[in-house]
């Protein structure tokens, strides 16, 4: 009965729905990108996106999530 509430249980409670935070937010900060066209949201909201696929090892979308805001930083530029 007390084994359902280990220390490792929570942990890996609290390390999956940090993910998921960073990924919501990171989202939020696409949709605002797509309001405001303002890049450095953009690139705020890849970077969230990309640490989240990198956790969850979607390496493709790592890989796009990168090449994307290489362009959105020339844009910057």
């Amino acid at each position: 009965m007390k084994n359902w509430l280990t220390q490792t249980k929570i942990k890996m409670a609290i390390s999956k729905n940090w993910i998921e935070l960073i990924g919501w937010t990171a989202s939020a900060f696409m949709v605002a990108f797509s309001f405001t066209l303002y890049i450095p949201l953009a690139l705020i909201g890849l970077s969230g996106l990309t640490f989240q696929a990198y956790k969850t090892k979607i390496y493709n979308l790592v890989a796009l999530n990168i090449v994307s805001g290489i362009g959105f930083f020339l844009q910057l530029l």
